[in-house]
């Protein structure tokens, strides 16, 4: 395996991609993942790219995919709420990239990331259903807080950031 390059999404280039990642995190999260992407996105997923022309316009090294070789293997999509606290969207690793311990290097990527912006927690939600997310999370050391305020479907995860 080789170093992963993490470079801010090119929409103009990777603008597919994006929206098959997405999609995809959808499927794996959810029973109803792929309508509730178009409910939520529309069917060509154009909702979804305005919403990520703006996160990547507030926070360019937070919206960034990451590559191995000329590889697209994983999307971090992450922001900073007013609050100071880190927000991960999204943390996604493609189908033919998964368990070769690449999410670590994605949480790696934003937990350091975070750090060099002075944020102090960072946040993000888990479907309760992603057996295997919940897993991962919690082995890195993120605390289950429990349901997402307003969700029955979520669980909201928490992270100290330490300060580099």
């Amino acid at each position: 395996m080789h170093a992963l390059q993490f470079s801010t999404i090119d929409l103009a280039r990777h603008r597919d991609t994006c929206i098959e990642f997405r999609r995809d995190s959808y499927t794996c999260s959810f029973a109803d993942g792929n309508q509730r992407f178009c409910d939520e996105n529309g069917d060509d997923g154009n909702g979804y790219i305005d919403w990520l022309r703006e996160r990547i316009a507030d926070l360019p090294q937070g919206c960034v995919h990451a590559w191995e070789n000329d590889l697209i293997v994983g999307q971090i999509e992450s922001r900073i709420r007013p609050d100071n606290t880190g927000y991960v969207n999204l943390f996604y690793i493609a189908p033919n990239a998964r368990r070769r311990g690449l999410g670590r290097k994605l949480n790696d990527y934003v937990i350091a990331m975070f750090s060099s912006l002075d944020v102090d927690v960072a946040r993000l939600t888990v479907s309760i259903g992603n057996e295997r997310a919940i897993g991962f999370y919690r082995s890195l050391g993120w605390i289950d807080l429990g349901l997402r305020l307003g969700r029955t479907d979520s669980r909201l995860f928490e992270t100290a950031i330490k300060k580099t």
